[in-house]
């Protein structure tokens, strides 16, 4: 049995929904906890009555994590920063559950990832790379976001992994900022950088776990076998299939028109683009459908909760306070070229 944990509110049900059922499709055998970031999603996902979906209520959570005063303090972002590691650890000792992995609601999952949890072994923490491109995008990338990303971690219910989960949870409780990362702040994945030293720890090796709009500039479709995408690694010529794509930052212009922000990061393989992107908007298309008509409600992400109120804004003072150096006219023409992508590659258009 596989057991996994997630945490959303109802502008992310239509993603929540889609994830689950990707999951059940793979043949995984699984129970899956979810904290319901609010009332409605909690209703919501009430209503379907799946037998392996247990709903943590909020309250209950945050009285019994003392996060009162973060909610009233902290934006909606950070909020569901600081919950993730008490989220696993409320998992872990509130049901007895002898491993937790973390899953990010924006996931899809082509295969069973048993595969990838099994890499753990006799380890007790496993964490996964963001895997950036080796090009200036990706370098300043993963100068801003560092080396390990939240979406996929899995935390046994032993000693060790207790520790490294103790630390984490106080480190997110100071601080889940993502406007400091001089100083190893990045929500809540900046302090996780140090951590594939630690002996406990499994840093994940299958390249089909993560694969994202990040560093999917790295890859190219090779083919589908039934609806599983085989890809290829540009450099190294290794063919393998997905088993899981984190559809990050899918924001809508309209009902009908999606920015998947995919290019934001560089020039990517089309065809690759094509084949995640337009199977994974119809299914969350039909999902909103679904909510509209059981429930009256339409999810309509019209931004990043990272950057609700407020504009996107570049900042690159970070790199100079790391000693690290690029020239701002450089900078400059990054800026533009992924502006360019964003207009011109990133609309999917619905037909309504």
């Amino acid at each position: 049995m596989n057991i996994f944990c997630t945490l959303f509110d109802s502008n992310y049900l239509d993603k929540g929904i889609v994830m689950y059922r990707s999951l059940v499709d793979t043949g995984c055998v699984f129970r899956m906890y979810v904290l319901a970031m609010d009332e409605r999603c909690a209703s919501v996902l009430g209503s379907y009555h799946y037998d392996n979906l247990m709903i943590i209520s909020l309250d209950k959570f945050i009285n019994k994590n003392g996060l009162e005063t973060i909610k009233k303090q902290r934006p909606v972002s950070e909020f569901c920063w600081t919950c993730t590691s008490f989220l696993i650890d409320y998992v872990l000792h509130e049901y007895n559950e002898p491993v937790c992995t973390y899953i990010d609601a924006d996931l899809y999952f082509f295969l069973n990832p048993k595969c990838l949890i099994d890499e753990m072994g006799e380890k007790c923490v496993q964490i996964i790379k963001h895997g950036f491109d080796n090009t200036p995008v990706g370098r300043i990338a993963l100068l801003k976001s560092g080396t390990y990303c939240v979406e996929f971690n899995t935390f046994k219910n032993c000693d060790k992994a207790q520790v490294l989960l103790d630390w984490w949870k106080e480190r997110c409780y100071e601080s889940c900022t993502i406007d400091n990362p001089p100083n190893g702040i990045f929500g809540d994945q900046g302090y996780l950088e140090k951590w594939g030293d630690e002996p406990a720890v499994c840093v994940m090796n299958n390249l089909g776990g993560g694969v994202a709009p990040w560093n999917i500039s790295r890859y190219k479709l090779d083919h589908i076998e039934g609806c599983i995408p085989f890809i290829v690694e540009k450099r190294k010529k290794c063919v393998f299939p997905i088993v899981f794509y984190h559809f990050h930052n899918i924001t809508y212009i309209n009902q009908y028109e999606a920015d998947i922000c995919a290019y934001d990061y560089g020039n990517i393989d089309d065809d690759l683009a094509l084949s995640l992107y337009e199977p994974y908007l119809r299914k969350l298309d039909a999902a909103k459908k679904e909510l509209k008509d059981k429930f009256g409600f339409m999810p309509l992400l019209l931004s990043h909760p990272a950057f609700s109120g407020k504009k996107k804004k570049k900042d690159n003072s970070f790199m100079k306070s790391e000693g690290h150096f690029l020239d701002r006219v450089y900078i400059m023409t990054i800026d533009r070229v992924s502006k360019h992508f964003r207009l011109k590659k990133n609309r999917y258009i619905f037909n309504p």
